[in-house]
């Protein structure tokens, strides 16, 4: 029964077909008039729906790095221990904390007035149990940083001619990581007292810089900073250069062997500097005006011409 009816049903479907078909060419035309509007609409109604979807999953914009809550930012204007090492080989060192762009940075000057010191290594240290608590030295395992770079004075090519870029930005990040020498059964050195994370960045074109630099776990496990060491440090050093640049320290940030940052419990408020204006501009070949890409001059930026926190 429920077979017969289908039949009947699809009879009765094909039979309309056959009437439609043999309509007039008037309502031919009208219904194709009809049906092209309709597939109009519908293809303009589809794009607008398209373009909306488009529109609506376009891909943000990325976003600046997030800094850790644990880095050393230096917007408390404060050294946080830093200091210029003055050992043999270490180039002469004028360390301000500097407004640059509306953010403050450890600035590393070194005085050139004398040529023959050219090619010396700034050594910046940072004393490490005064800044996360001597009986968390043993936790720590590696670093990262923020560098800027601006060029101060003219590289001078083989063929003399003068350039306004960073040029090699080459050092590393190093301190002393044991208060004793360790060696196995046979007398040889397991545990050295030192160690060194060399980063290597260079720009030939632009006289202003940024770059971001984090050690990997470079410490073997009996290579460690040592437990409630009192004297292990941070040393930052850049190798040498002819041309003179400015560097700047930011968002310097301590790692422990789970990946996690360190808490700094260094009271910086208790030991503030005055802020120097910085105005970011490089030196400039035969007037010519800053790159394109070069860092904004502060006086163009929402911070004060002037900022200074008074010393407790």
């Amino acid at each position: 029964m429920k077979l017969k009816k289908t039949l009947a049903l699809i009879c009765a479907l094909a039979s309309v077909g056959v009437f439609t078909a043999c309509g007039s060419d008037s309502s031919s035309n009208a219904d194709s008039s009809s049906s092209s509007e309709a597939e109009s609409t519908t293809s303009t109604t589809a794009a607008e729906t398209t373009t909306s979807e488009a529109e609506t999953t376009a891909a943000p914009e990325p976003e600046a790095a997030a800094i850790d809550e644990n880095a050393i930012t230096f917007d408390t204007a404060s050294f946080y221990t830093a200091e210029a090492m003055t050992d043999e080989g270490a180039a002469p060192v004028k360390l301000d904390i500097v407004n640059l762009n509306g953010d403050n940075k450890l600035r590393v000057h070194v005085d050139r007035e004398d040529e023959t010191k050219d090619y010396l290594v700034p050594k910046i240290l940072f004393h490490l149990p005064e800044m996360i608590g001597v009986d968390k030295t043993g936790e720590i395992d590696h670093f990262s940083v923020d560098f800027t770079c601006i060029s101060r004075g003219p590289f001078v090519g083989d063929d003399g001619s003068e350039m306004s870029v960073v040029g090699n930005f080459l050092g590393t990040l190093g301190g002393n990581i044991a208060s004793e020498k360790v060696k196995d059964d046979e007398g040889n050195l397991v545990q050295n007292d030192w160690t060194q994370n060399d980063f290597s960045f260079n720009d030939w074109e632009n006289p202003v810089m940024n770059w971001h630099f984090e050690t990997s776990a470079p410490l073997l496990p009996t290579n460690n900073y040592a437990a409630n060491d009192e004297g292990v440090n941070l040393i930052i050093m850049r190798w040498g250069q002819p041309n003179s640049v400015d560097f700047y320290i930011d968002n310097l940030t301590i790692y422990d062997h789970d990946g996690k940052s360190i808490p700094i419990i260094y009271d910086a408020a208790a030991n503030t500097v005055d802020v120097v204006e910085d105005d970011g501009k490089p030196f400039e070949v035969g007037g010519a005006a800053p790159a394109a890409d070069s860092t904004k001059p502060a006086e163009e930026s929402e911070a004060p011409e002037t900022t200074t926190v008074a010393a407790e």
